[in-house]
């Protein structure tokens, strides 16, 4: 599997060390694993023909950028809340040449509410899906499933509760982040606490899963999984 190395520069890129530029160049919630998964399955299943990716909940798309290069892809569409991660996703993917669409959509609201009006032959969906109520995770499956060309592939990345309540999952997250973020400022440590209290509802894998199956995902295959994360690929 590829790993953290095969990305270029990230000493460089990350030189300005913002909270979550020290929590991914640190490797605390497995970035280079999970972005060596999605390298690895474009170069096994679609290296021999042009595919469309949409990216949900893309940032400024660093990583996604050393994946797509020198790929087949043919067409690139990103969400993103932030216009200034997009912005910068823009300049990232410019050596990527391929069709490439930039849109400053909440998922909650404008994807879920729209028509699935393109298909894809593969959606990336890197930390977005905790942020959204129980009942938007099931429309988000489905708007995934009816995205998806015959063939496609849905590849998940999210945080897990495995722990029963949020009030248990929350106080194990946070011993983690305090005890093993060593990189990270206390302010810092707060700051994401914070974060992730007031903002982040995971779900069990098992929930995840049938959800899945309820949005028409027969096919479901999981990828990674180490202490509160998770890699899943979903297809028909």
């Amino acid at each position: 599997m590829h790993s953290f190395p095969l990305f270029k520069n990230v000493e460089d890129y990350f030189s300005n060390l913002d909270v979550y530029s020290k929590v991914v160049k640190n490797n605390y919630m497995f970035h280079s694993e999970m972005y060596g998964i999605l390298k690895n399955y474009i170069e096994k299943e679609l290296s021999n023909k042009p595919f469309k990716l949409l990216d949900l909940g893309s940032g400024n798309a660093f990583f996604m950028t050393q994946v797509l290069e020198n790929s087949k892809v043919e067409s690139y569409t990103a969400y993103d809340l932030s216009k200034e991660s997009l912005e910068e996703a823009k300049t990232n993917l410019d050596i990527v040449k391929c069709k490439k669409e930039f849109l400053v959509k909440d998922l909650s609201k404008e994807f879920l509410e729209s028509p699935a009006l393109n298909k894809y032959d593969l959606i990336w969906s890197s930390f977005a899906l905790h942020h959204l109520s129980l009942d938007d995770k099931k429309r988000f499956f489905k708007k995934c499933f009816d995205s998806l060309e015959e063939e496609g592939c849905f590849i998940l990345v999210d945080i897990i509760n495995e722990k029963g309540s949020r009030e248990e999952w929350f106080n194990v997250y946070k011993s983690g982040v305090y005890k093993n973020w060593s990189a990270l400022t206390v302010e810092d440590k707060n700051y994401v606490c914070d974060h992730v209290y007031n903002f982040d509802y995971p779900e069990s894998v098992s929930v995840i899963r049938d959800i899945a199956n309820e949005a028409g995902f027969s096919k479901q295959k999981e990828l990674f999984k180490k202490d509160l994360y998770l890699c899943i690929e979903f297809k028909r």
